[in-house]
């Protein structure tokens, strides 16, 4: 901003995503955290001189955005009763306040012909699982083209014909 004088920040604007939140405001170089994902916001710093209760100074406008890394979760496996066959699983990535969220399929086992019902969605279901190994990727876009695109994979493992087997509890005495 103007200088390094007395000073006070604020929002303006924000045009997308979340507001974010200052280490401190009356800091020319506040630590600006984005604590509930992305943001696209305008932010002024306002001089106020040698009296920090005194408005009118001179303002800077900054403009900001945000988008958070593509996060699209941990790694699974899922074991289906034969029956289930196809079948499906929920899936849980970032959410992507101020990008453009896509799922995408990376590798899958040959003959699968698995798809997404709304593959814009961070949590998502894919169909049409089979027996085999997935790598399905997260991509957040930036629509502005300001911030790159970052990707994330999640590895799947479908194991079909998993049967459920009954346990027999014993109780054990000490002697």
């Amino acid at each position: 901003p103007l200088g390094t004088s007395n000073g006070v920040w604020s929002i303006q604007t924000v045009y997308s995503g979340f507001a974010p939140s200052f280490s401190n405001t009356t800091s020319a170089n506040p630590t600006v955290s984005f604590n509930n994902g992305g943001g696209d916001v305008l932010l002024k710093w306002e001089v106020r001189g040698s009296n920090p209760n005194c408005t009118g100074g001179a303002s800077d406008y900054q403009r900001i955005r945000y988008v958070p890394s593509a996060n699209a979760g941990q790694d699974d496996f899922a074991c289906y009763d034969a029956s289930a066959s196809p079948a499906s699983m929920v899936l849980s990535a970032n959410n992507n306040t101020a990008g453009t969220g896509s799922w995408s399929i990376v590798s899958q086992p040959v003959g699968s012909t698995a798809s997404f019902i709304n593959a814009s969605l961070p949590a998502t279901t894919i169909t049409g699982l089979i027996n085999g190994a997935y790598r399905l990727r997260w991509t957040i876009t930036d629509p502005s083209g300001i911030c790159p695109a970052t990707t994330d994979d999640v590895n799947i493992l479908v194991y079909l014909g998993c049967q459920t087997v009954p346990l027999e509890l014993k109780t054990f005495t000490a002697q």
